[in-house]
Formats: C-alpha cells, structure tokens, sequence
C-alpha cells in the first residue's frame, strides 16, 4: 500500500465485515475532515482521532438471544408450513397479488440492532493496524 492507499486488519479479534462497516458509515465524515491542497486526503492521524461505537457485551448477548429465538420460530413455522404447502392443502396464489401490489410481507418493521451501541472512545488506530 502507499500513501494514497490503505488497507486495515483488525486486532484484538475486532473482524474485518466491523471494519468495513464503520468505514463505509462513517464515510461522509471522513470526506468532510480530508484536508489537502490537490484534493482531499485521509492520513493515520485521521483515523488517530476518529472515535469508534462498540456494542456492549450485554446488547451483543440480548441481539444473539432474541435471534435464536426468532430463528427457533422461523423453523417451527416451516415445519408446520412445508407439508400443508407441499400436499396443497395451503395456498399462497394470493400472496403474489399483494407483492405485485407493493405491500410488504415482512413479518416486522426493520430494526437497527447498534442503535443503543455503547460509545466506549477507543480511537480506531487502537483496535486497526494498517497492513
């Protein structure tokens, strides 16, 4: 890499897919601070004073806990779904109406899962190493 290129690895078992998001969410932010006479660029020092989100372990906990129990449910309503689908017993031909009409078939509105993430003020530089 050089000075216009940087790749990040995470440490202290932080993964790859956290880094890339809170990259790509904080990318407005990062453009904003880029500073330079030619154009706009993003140094160490940058990322030095950046402060990082991190879920607490007790929110991490509560999101695995609610998800095994909606993925718990999701497989006991297949099992009594599939063989009333597969014998005919149960129809769907009006489901494909209503999804041509626009109307969503999600069974909950979306959630944001880090929406009470704890701000812990760790600075990037100490959880990423530059490669």
């Amino acid at each position: 890499m050089n000075q216009s290129c940087f790749a990040f690895k995470g440490k202290n078992n932080i993964s790859s897919y956290f880094i890339y998001k809170l990259l790509s969410n904080n990318s407005g932010y990062l453009k904003k601070i880029a500073n330079g006479a030619t154009f706009g660029s993003i140094t160490i020092k940058t990322f030095e004073q950046m402060q990082i989100e991190m879920p607490s372990m007790v929110l991490i906990f509560e999101m695995i806990k609610t998800l095994s129990q909606k993925n718990l449910l999701l497989q006991q309503t297949r099992d009594l779904l599939q063989p009333r689908l597969i014998s005919g017993k149960l129809s769907v031909e009006h489901l494909a109406k209503q999804a041509e009409e626009g109307l969503s078939m999600a069974a909950e509105p979306p959630m944001n899962y880090l929406r009470s993430a704890k701000t812990i003020g760790v600075p990037v530089s100490d959880n990423l190493r530059k490669k």
